[in-house]
Order: structure tokens, then sequence, then C-alpha cells
């Protein structure tokens, strides 16, 4: 399974916590300018990683199983479009 949107949702709210507490004990507060680049470079390098291993093979088989679902309804409406014209 794909977990990157759950990494980037982690980085932001770890950054948004060290933040906070730097601020509130004023201690490093000027670092988190800093500390929001940080978290963006971390963002852009989560979003470019592609998952491999299992999890593509699983997507794929499900991907596969999705489009036999979608041509099967996809022919069911067309026989129902079909009857309620008649």
């Amino acid at each position: 399974m794909d977990y990157r949107g759950t990494a980037i949702v982690g980085v932001w709210v770890g950054m948004a916590g060290i933040i906070g507490i730097f601020n509130y004990t004023e201690y490093l507060a000027g670092a988190s300018l800093w500390l929001v680049f940080a978290a963006l470079m971390m963002t852009a390098h989560i979003v470019k990683q592609r998952p491999e291993g299992e999890s593509i093979d699983k997507l794929s088989e499900d991907l596969t199983d999705f489009t036999k679902r979608l041509s099967s309804i996809e022919e069911s409406v067309d026989r129902i479009n079909r009857l309620l014209e008649e």
C-alpha cells in the first residue's frame, strides 16, 4: 500500500509540533523558517518516491478486477438504456 500521504501528514504535524515547542519556550524560535523549508524539502522527496514491491502487484491486480467490474456495470447500464428506449 502507498503510505506517502500519511508520511507527508506526519512530516507536517511533527514539524508544527516542533515549531510550537520552539516558539513556546522561545528557544531557537528563529529556526522556525528553516524548519518549514526542511518540511517542504522532505515533502518533495516523499512525493517523488515510487511505491515498489507487493503493493504495486496488489494494486495492479485490484485494478484489473476493477476494470472488469466497471465494464460489466457499463454493459448493464447500456441494456437498461435500450430497454427504456423500447
